[in-house]
């Protein structure tokens, strides 16, 4: 219950600190290049940590790793050739799907142990704990395909100014 609180207030600090940086017009290249960087960092390590002690499947553990890793060594070649590949909107929904996966795994299955379990169906803190991540897995694959254009496309059009 400790790791969600802790959990929680990084996640409230990451928005804050996205918000107050487009607020105060304060967005730099290298922000969006390392910002979602640290907040996969952050995410991936958590992850690791409730996919070994059994919270969610470990496929899907793979999928958000691989995308990430991938991704993030295409968007560092992209920003060493002065093009830089901002967030969109699916990976978007993929971090907060990873956070709110996160975050209902470590309330919830606090819960689940507790006498409030006897009042829940399984069905119930299957739903909280579980299909975030699965939606999470669908806007991690979603995301890489639509990335994987933006880059192509980007890069090429730096190319031919070339």
């Amino acid at each position: 219950m400790i790791g969600g609180f802790l959990f929680l207030t990084a996640v409230i600090s990451d928005y804050l600190d996205g918000y107050l940086a487009r607020k105060w017009l304060a967005v730099s290249n290298f922000g969006k290049l390392w910002d979602p960087i640290a907040d996969k960092v952050i995410i991936n390590g958590v992850l690791i940590a409730l996919a070994i002690n059994g919270y969610f499947h470990f496929s899907l553990l793979i999928v958000f790793i691989v995308r990430d890793l991938v991704l993030d060594g295409m968007r560092i070649y992209a920003y060493e050739k002065k093009v830089v590949i901002a967030a969109n909107w699916l990976g978007k929904w993929k971090t907060i799907m990873q956070m709110v996966g996160i975050v209902f795994s470590c309330f919830v299955w606090s819960f689940k142990q507790s006498e409030i379990a006897s009042l829940n169906s399984g069905l119930f803190f299957w739903l909280l704990t579980q299909l975030p991540y699965y939606l999470a897995a669908v806007f991690s694959i979603w995301s890489f395909i639509v990335y994987n254009i933006q880059i192509y496309q980007q890069l090429k059009a730096y190319n031919s100014k070339l």
